[in-house]
């Protein structure tokens, strides 16, 4: 009686200790499985992350581009110098600069002076900022842009007062259009170069300016004369050969800027 009792005794702690090895085997694997979802659930976060970021660098790398207009302000504190013509000025850094996608008659043409003597009243000494388009120089040197006083528009309001016409040259013409609906309304108007009943060619020789050339200093280059004849005005008017201050005269035979029509 001893002995089975003995016997079940063995037996029941056999049971409890297989019972109690087998809970910590299940209660592993339970924490393993755990630990691997936690693992997978994480791995799968960190995955849809990286595909947010992707979708939203390549959505904004395949956003179309946008000409985006320079603040007048970023290019501020430039004083208009000088004045060439109708569509070219210098500033205080010496640099020249051309209004795009406009054109102002030539010197000897019709409007030539007005178109000269309108920029001169809406820039000379005053400051100016440069808005600029594709390109950056001509092959003149000279600085290709939109040209702002304030909230005015240089460019726009010589075309549509009928001192200018519009001139595209590419890759410059972002605010071609623009100025066309401006060269629009001088036309329907009949202002300055759309004038017919008025337009005539007059003399070179009236409409060179008083001599009130600069001659005190290196100030001119050939390149900021359209014509010959404007070069040997300012040349022959500051002295000539024997105070040839600009330059103008290389090879020193009495004529100035002879590469110039």
């Amino acid at each position: 009686m001893k002995k089975e009792a003995g016997f079940w005794w063995a037996w029941l702690i056999i049971a409890s200790i297989i019972c109690a090895s087998l809970f910590l085997i299940f209660s592993s694997l339970d924490a393993n499985n755990k630990e691997e979802i936690a693992m997978k659930e994480l791995d799968k976060t960190l995955q849809n992350i990286q595909e947010s970021k992707i979708q939203t660098i390549v959505g904004e790398t395949n956003k179309p581009e946008v000409y985006i207009q320079k603040e007048p302000s970023e290019t501020s504190e430039l004083t208009v110098t000088y004045v060439v013509d109708g569509d070219t000025f210098k500033i205080n850094t010496g640099q020249r600069v051309r209004l795009i996608c406009i054109n102002t008659p030539e010197r000897g043409n019709y409007y030539y002076k007005e178109a000269k003597d309108y920029l001169e009243n809406l820039v000379l000494n005053k400051q100016v900022s440069l808005i600029k388009d594709v390109s950056e120089n001509d092959s003149w040197g000279r600085l290709l842009r939109y040209v702002y006083i304030g909230n005015t528009f240089v460019n726009y309001e010589l075309v549509e007062n009928g001192y200018a016409k519009v001139d595209r040259f590419p890759p410059d013409t972002s605010k071609c259009d623009e100025l066309e609906e401006a060269e629009n309304k001088a036309k329907s108007n009949n202002l300055g170069i759309w004038n017919k009943s008025a337009q005539t060619t007059m003399p070179v020789s009236e409409e060179i300016p008083p001599l009130d050339y600069i001659c005190s200093s290196n100030y001119y280059n050939c390149d900021d004369f359209k014509t010959h004849a404007e070069a040997q005005a300012v040349y022959e008017g500051c002295g000539g050969v024997e105070n040839d201050i600009h330059r103008l005269d290389q090879d020193k035979d009495g004529i100035a800027c002879e590469s110039l029509s």
